[in-house]
């Protein structure tokens, strides 16, 4: 079974998510739950969570994804999967801020439900994000920052912009282009911004970063407030 939600309504989405797990929760009492975002799923553990039945008492499980479609090995094995996914007797409940239309085409086939929150918004640049995290501006990131919360941008998606700047950094110290698996301008700007490093720093601030999304997802600080003091870190 599949259920979606997705959209940047962030706080809509999630009072309809708990509103969902309360229902399938007292559908099913004894069912494992768990909730992966694309950091910590695999294409191997989606296929154990389609498959695998719960305990004695009940075969059930209940499995919050989030923002999984971000990466292209996971994106491309779940929609490979849909038809198992549906048929699964586990349920399913995807959660994305940002749906490409096909794909979401592909989706709204096989879920039980589809629940959109999308909110109007003017073309908003985020990837000014990435250049100024590189450049370690971190007034203007601060600033930038909240500017962006204020035009309802989620913290998800400035996590991920923070994400893949910082990584293509480390992919830029270590590798060549040929290597790093990185298009040419975006390798260049990095190599660039090293220079505002010390070797080995920005690897570093990527585990830190890592460990505050994490810590957010495990009732720590509020991942907008995880992401602020990473700023004021830098």
């Amino acid at each position: 079974m599949l259920i979606t939600i997705y959209g940047n309504k962030t706080k809509e989405k999630q009072k309809k998510i708990s509103a969902i797990l309360r229902d399938l929760k007292q559908k099913r009492p004894n069912a494992i739950f768990s909730h992966l975002d694309f950091l910590d799923l695999t294409p191997q553990k989606l296929d154990e969570l389609i498959n695998t039945t719960g305990g004695l008492f009940e075969s059930k499980n209940i499995t919050l994804l989030t923002n999984i479609l971000q990466d292209t090995t996971i994106k491309k094995h779940f929609l490979k999967n849909l038809k198992k996914i549906q048929d699964s007797e586990n349920a399913f409940i995807l959660n994305e801020d940002e749906i490409t239309t096909t794909d979401l085409k592909k989706i709204e086939s096989y879920s039980l439900k589809m629940f959109p929150f999308i909110a109007p918004t003017k073309k908003i640049n985020i990837f000014v994000l990435s250049d100024l995290l590189q450049k370690r501006e971190k007034k203007k990131l601060w600033l930038t920052y909240h500017n962006l919360l204020q035009k309802n941008i989620s913290p998800n998606d400035i996590f991920s912009n923070f994400f893949y700047s910082l990584k293509s950094l480390v992919l830029a110290e270590k590798f060549s282009l040929e290597g790093s698996g990185l298009k040419p301008y975006p390798y260049q700007k990095a190599s660039g911004n090293l220079k505002k490093w010390k070797t080995g720093e920005a690897e570093k601030k990527l585990y830190n970063l890592i460990s505050y999304y994490v810590s957010a997802r495990s009732d720590g600080l509020p991942l907008e407030t995880a992401l602020e003091k990473f700023i004021l870190e830098l």
